[in-house]
């Protein structure tokens, strides 16, 4: 919810200008249909088109926020026999954290000499700036300094923290798996597919990009315009996120 309203705030102003823009240089009658179908069908397009940029914050957000509530798991079960050290996985789970702040806080510092940079990076805010500076490029990529910010979080805690929610989830005795331990599990995983798979792009062609692909005859309507890419699910599904999990069970 927070990321929609997030997303449609930045992406109103656009859709306002551009409503303007229509309406003082085409018709009432034109600018009527701009204001009830036409502006809905901007910000929908605007959204779409800068998806590359947005998306990556919803795994973010709830990677960081799973990620705190297993470590508050693992104390909880600290002192019952789970067929597993939880009171380590606490600790170990506890500077997988510290260790990304302290290094990516250097990486920051040493590429922009702004201590503001870091301060957000210490709170993991910088993900946000960085997709806020994009709005304001006008891109509809990530950024270099987007892309580095996503790179370090999947390298050093989301790819850590799946080692230590897999064996949990492996060598615990609860009758039921632990639910928010599976949802960190789920979203590092997404975390770090989604990062490398990004990646991946550089070295495809164009039709092997998106998820969606618009219709050579798009009709008027936004949801119609598209259909699924079966090329992105091979790519991003059947080999990446597979390939990176079957690692992980290896």
């Amino acid at each position: 919810v927070v990321i929609f309203f997030a997303v449609s705030i930045w992406t109103a102003e656009d859709t306002r200008r551009q409503y303007n823009a229509q309406r003082a240089s085409n018709s009432d009658q034109k600018a009527i249909a701009m204001s009830k179908i036409g502006a809905v069908s901007h910000w929908a397009k605007s959204v779409w088109a800068k998806k590359n940029v947005y998306l990556p914050l919803i795994p973010h957000f709830f990677d960081q926020a799973t990620d705190f509530g297993v470590i508050y798991e693992y104390w909880r079960l600290r002192d019952i026999e789970q067929g597993i050290n939880t009171n380590y996985l606490f600790w170990t789970s506890v500077s997988i954290i510290i260790l990304h702040r302290i290094v990516s806080c250097i990486g920051v510092y040493r590429l922009t000499r702004n201590c503001k940079y870091v301060f957000l990076q210490i709170f993991d805010l910088l993900l946000i700036q960085c997709v806020y500076n994009n709005y304001q490029l006008q891109t509809n990529e990530p950024s270099n300094a987007q892309r580095y910010v996503q790179v370090l979080e999947a390298t050093f805690e989301s790819a850590p923290q799946i080692l230590i929610s897999t064996a949990f989830l492996v060598k615990s005795q609860e009758s039921q798996q632990n639910a928010t331990v599976l949802l960190s599990l789920i979203f590092s995983f997404w975390t770090l597919s989604s990062r490398v798979s990004g990646d991946d792009r550089i070295m495809m062609n164009k039709e092997w990009d998106n998820i969606l692909v618009e219709k050579k005859d798009p009709p008027e309507l936004f949801i119609d315009r598209f259909y699924v890419n079966l090329r992105w699910i091979l790519r991003v599904i059947c080999w990446r996120f597979l390939e990176i999990s079957s690692r992980v069970v290896l």
